[in-house]
């Protein structure tokens, strides 16, 4: 039977608020002696993960793997895009090394395989939020642009707009603030797209076959029966288009009855998903702008460069 070490009460405080995840430093400043830290590692009671540090217990959680690579960093290091935009629901942890931040004179701590630190120049540290440090949201998904594809970040932006964890305004801000953002296009994209788009598909509909067909805009999210949203509304011609994605479409039979509530309403439905917008936007346009035209709309959708070059390969 191994013997009991007293753990002192302070150090219990600062474990729970830690999630169980503390340095030697912090041990031995809360009153519990090194013969008895190496009695609670020597009984597999507490695990060393890194030089210094230590947790109650393996294997960690994303919470206490964030905690693991903060301290490895430094007590005043700041966790990066990966941590901030994991620990607040808007993407997942990555696998691998986790980014840390630090400021510009401090000593750089990295860890292979944990931890990759690098030092702050764009002041994201004096914007650090939370016990466990994180960066702000919009200094999270500016710093994502220089890892993920147009299509990934796309759906992280969106994400974090529909969870509310920022606004539009407020990355624009961020935006306008640096000077060098990866992918500030897409940015810019995202960010005039405006606000009550809730996806990914959303966009692409709204910039490639509204926009870029010169179709009317569209009101998103609007409701026409009870409990229920609209994905966009043509108002004036009482046309309701519904991107079925990953978001918000899990049941079938609701959405058949929605449809069928709106028909009584002289609503037209109109359905389309990722294949159809990402993959022929020309001719969803077409299609839309058919129906609009058989409904008083006035215009005519234009061609975009694709219809131009679908045109002159058909010739």
């Amino acid at each position: 039977m191994h013997p009991r070490v007293r753990v002192p009460l302070a150090l219990t405080s600062l474990l729970r608020a830690q999630h169980g995840v503390f340095t030697r430093q912090q041990v031995r400043t809360m009153g519990l002696g090194i013969r008895s830290l190496r009695r609670l590692l020597d009984t597999d009671q507490w695990q060393r993960l890194g030089y210094g540090v230590y947790s109650v217990g393996v294997p960690l959680e994303p919470l206490q793997r964030a905690w693991a690579v903060h301290l490895m960093a430094g007590e005043g290091s700041v966790l990066g895009a990966g941590a901030a935009l994991a620990l607040r629901g808007i993407a997942e942890l990555p696998p691998g090394e986790l980014v840390a931040w630090v400021g510009t004179a401090e000593q750089k701590r990295g860890r292979p395989g944990w931890v990759r630190v690098r030092r702050d120049s764009e002041g994201r540290i004096s914007r650090r939020r939370g016990l466990l440090p994180l960066i702000s949201v919009e200094d999270a998904l500016l710093d994502s642009g220089a890892d993920l594809a147009a299509r990934e970040l796309e759906g992280v932006v969106t994400a974090a707009l529909r969870l509310r964890r920022t606004t539009v305004a407020a990355l624009a801000g961020a935006l306008e603030s640096r000077d060098r953002v990866s992918q500030r296009t897409v940015f810019a994209e995202l960010l005039g797209a405006g606000p009550g788009l809730e996806s990914v598909l959303e966009l692409r509909y709204q910039r490639d076959v509204e926009r870029h067909h010169g179709l009317p805009s569209g009101t998103r999210q609007r409701s026409h029966s009870a409990g229920t949203r609209s994905d966009v509304t043509y108002d004036d011609y009482l046309v309701v288009v519904e991107l079925d994605g990953r978001l918000g479409h899990g049941d079938r039979f609701r959405d058949m009855w929605r449809d069928n509530v709106h028909a009584t309403r002289a609503i037209l439905t109109l359905r389309y998903g990722w294949d159809d917008v990402r993959g022929r936007p020309c001719e969803v346009a077409a299609q839309v702008g058919m129906v609009l035209r058989q409904r008083g709309w006035s215009g005519s959708p234009r061609p975009c460069r694709h219809c131009l070059v679908a045109s002159v390969q058909q010739d």
